[in-house]
């Protein structure tokens, strides 16, 4: 997470990280972003959580006009995490370096 963090920044995008998964989720309920990089392994509610409860939410959004880009990362992802991730919401898997 770190890492990507760090590339994006020298890239020249403005990053915002979150502590936690409740965390991550009051941010992305208060701003759109252009993608969101979520963490399948964070403390206090995961990655999955986080989306599922986001999605929810977002779906009673009516005046949003925007679905948030979202894409899943983690070091230790499985399959079954990564597929109920896609389910949830996510649009793309990818293994945190």
């Amino acid at each position: 997470r770190k890492l990507i963090g760090r590339v994006l920044e020298r890239s020249g995008f403005q990053v915002t990280s979150a502590t936690n998964g409740l965390e991550g989720l009051h941010m992305m309920q208060a701003e759109v972003y252009d993608i969101a990089f979520v963490d399948f392994l964070m403390p206090v509610m995961n990655g999955i959580q986080m989306v599922t409860r986001y999605r929810k939410w977002e779906k009673e959004q009516e005046d949003r006009g925007t679905k948030q880009y979202i894409v899943g990362i983690s070091a230790n992802a499985d399959g079954g995490d990564i597929e109920e991730g896609k389910r949830q919401g996510v649009y793309e898997c990818e293994e945190d370096p």
